[in-house]
């Protein structure tokens, strides 16, 4: 039998990977967002956002607005959750990586949000304020989301003490999680 030891470590940067930090969230939701509009969530396609996307910072197109990318997405309830990860050493991620520390402190019900970027597929005939599919290209970081139910949230790292073969959830490639 193998014993492992592992510390559980609150929203800091990775030590085995220093320049980024793990985010998670509610990415959407099929509740009706402030445009009027609802997301048939199982109408949803993130094949291309977790193979080419990125979050990006307030919708705003350019290298310089790029803050990190995702690893996972999963439907949970009436929505969708997605983990990814902030690349610390760009400017306007390390400051979504320390408002997003700065709320979670100051206590509170706010937090950072998501909103989703892509191409419309389908609308429902009866109601075109329904989207039934769509393709989701990239996600924007913001603190104005056009779906007030998504939230962004620092995740907790396991550092294994001593390496046994341990595989983060990042190193075993799979692109969904429980």
């Amino acid at each position: 039998m193998i014993n492992l030891t592992f510390d559980l470590k609150k929203a800091e940067k990775d030590k085995d990977l220093p320049n980024i930090a793990h985010i998670s969230g509610v990415i959407s939701t099929d509740e009706i967002d402030l445009q009027g509009e609802r997301i048939d969530q199982e109408g949803l396609d993130f094949s291309y956002f977790l193979k080419k996307g990125y979050f990006n910072y307030e919708h705003k197109a350019g290298v310089e607005n790029l803050l990190g990318y995702p690893t996972k997405v999963k439907r949970k309830g009436n929505g969708t959750e997605v983990q990814g990860v902030l690349l610390l050493d760009r400017p306007k991620a390390k400051e979504i990586y320390e408002t997003a520390q700065a709320m979670r402190k100051a206590g509170g019900s706010r937090s950072l949000g998501f909103s989703i970027e892509g191409q419309v597929v389908e609308r429902d005939e009866m109601n075109p304020k329904r989207v039934t599919k769509a393709r989701v290209i990239n996600c924007a970081i913001t603190s104005n989301p056009i779906n007030p139910n998504t939230s962004l949230a620092l995740l907790k790292s396991l550092i294994l003490k001593k390496n046994v073969g341990y595989q983060t959830p990042l190193q075993t490639g799979s692109n969904t999680f429980a």
